[in-house]
């Protein structure tokens, strides 16, 4: 149940923090460029403390991670700030997904219904044949 909005948890973690906008807007960037989101400006920055408007999901996740904080706690749930390490690789993943091709990502699935019925040494032979395939690929071209 949430019981305060991303605007009141952003003005809080910046003042257990000490940090001002500026150190908010730079902490954000590297973690912008990394997914390719565009950067959180300072006039963006100021709308989200003044709770005008509240973040879009891939902001929310670029602010939580920049904050150290879990998403679900920024958006005002109550829940533990601590943020779950789990949740990078999660975000990662997503990214990676979206800029797969169509084919791409048939084949990925066609892998994952694989590998789901392997044993684990199984599995670890199937990733060192891809593995070898992949070299014997990069070294024909």
């Amino acid at each position: 149940m949430r019981k305060s909005e991303t605007s009141q948890k952003l003005k809080s973690i910046m003042e257990d923090k000490n940090l001002r906008q500026i150190d908010v807007i730079n902490m954000c960037k590297p973690i912008c460029n990394k997914y390719g989101i565009p950067p959180i400006t300072s006039a963006l920055l100021s709308q989200y403390l003044s709770g005008k408007c509240e973040p879009m999901q891939t902001r929310l996740t670029v602010l939580a991670q920049a904050l150290d904080v879990s998403e679900a706690w920024l958006m005002g749930y109550d829940v533990p700030m601590e943020r779950d390490a789990n949740n990078d690789e999660e975000v990662e993943l997503l990214n990676a997904i979206e800029e797969m091709s169509e084919n791409d990502l048939r084949k990925m699935l066609d892998l994952v219904k694989i590998a789901a019925d392997l044993t684990d040494d199984q599995f670890e032979k199937m990733m060192a044949f891809a593995r070898f395939m992949r070299l014997e690929g990069s070294e024909n071209k």
